[in-house]
């Protein structure tokens, strides 16, 4: 065993026999064993997220979910027209809001002219939210 000292801190670092290749094997295994193990406790973490997510209830605007995929709200539903989750009126597909993609508002506004308007905003739900980051990252790149 040697030390390594650098100005105050002080390293202690044990390396194995490599005449022994049962040691080294072993130093060698316990190194990836605790490289996994924090990369499984990071990797928890971000489940708990996506579960908690996934099944929350409530839906956000579209430009919630774009801030959150860290895009912009007209790319985010160019995106969402390209894969065909929405009209190009911005209006959601029924087979995404019976998925349980998209979910939408309905408004009712008084118009000057027109009288009684009715007005159709999308939203998104966690499990659509999901889903768009997934297919957001791949066409990125990322996943």
């Amino acid at each position: 065993m040697f030390t390594l000292e650098s100005n105050e801190v002080k390293a202690s670092v044990s390396l194995p026999d490599f005449n022994n290749s049962a040691l080294a094997a072993r130093a060698w295994a316990d190194e990836v064993e605790q490289k996994l193990l924090i990369e499984n406790q990071e990797l928890a973490t971000k489940a708990l997220f996506h579960d908690a997510v996934a099944v929350a209830e409530d839906a956000i605007s579209i430009a919630q979910a774009a801030k959150s995929l860290n895009t912009g709200r007209n790319r985010l539903c160019s995106f969402m027209r390209q894969k065909g989750w929405m009209t190009r009126k911005n209006e959601p597909y029924q087979s995404k809001i019976e998925a349980g993609l998209l979910d939408v508002k309905i408004s009712k506004y008084n118009h000057p002219e027109n009288g009684l308007q009715q007005s159709i905003t999308t939203l998104v739900t966690g499990k659509g939210l999901t889903k768009l980051h997934t297919l957001f990252n791949e066409q990125r790149g990322l996943a």
